[in-house]
């Protein structure tokens, strides 16, 4: 209830679905201006199982039209490319559970399902699961190497 009233105070009610990705969208968009202000790159980071294409959809000029986090998660293709301002935000996609989870063996993923109140399907994980967390990482800066280095190399120079 405290944490409602903080959100009321600036005009967020997070008890509403719509609002939720109204609140995530505002402030992924925050956090991309504040490395982009620093002349540093946003390593955005999707949930497991969510679809790193709904995770885009914060960064693109495609309006809220009430979407509920279970469609923003899940989302197939963003409405729009991202926009130019928020070329500093690179992907990490951590739908690999999706393929990796089943029934038989969540338990070694993830502690619990405390998202599925919300529609999605994940919760907080294991070591093993902070294992695939760290591969899909791992994967994003390599691909990325080149932008890593020439941002380091820009702020070295000044």
């Amino acid at each position: 209830p405290d944490l409602q009233k903080v959100f009321r105070s600036v005009g967020f009610s997070v008890g509403r679905a719509n609002e939720r990705v109204r609140f995530l969208r505002q402030t992924y968009r925050r956090l991309a201006e504040f490395a982009n202000d620093r002349d540093a790159l946003l390593f955005a980071m999707q949930y497991p199982t969510g679809s790193v294409e709904g995770l885009k959809f914060f960064f693109s000029d495609a309006p809220d039209d009430g979407r509920t986090m279970q469609s923003v998660f899940y989302m197939k293709e963003t409405d729009r490319s991202v926009e130019k301002r928020y070329e500093n935000v690179i992907f990490v996609s951590n739908e690999s559970f999706k393929w990796i989870v089943s029934s038989k063996n969540s338990s070694e993923y993830f502690t619990d399902y405390f998202a599925r109140d919300g529609g999605l399907n994940f919760g907080h994980t294991t070591e093993k699961g902070h294992e695939v967390i760290a591969r899909n990482i791992s994967t994003a800066l390599r691909t990325n190497w080149s932008d890593v280095v020439s941002v380091a190399d820009r702020r070295r120079r000044r």
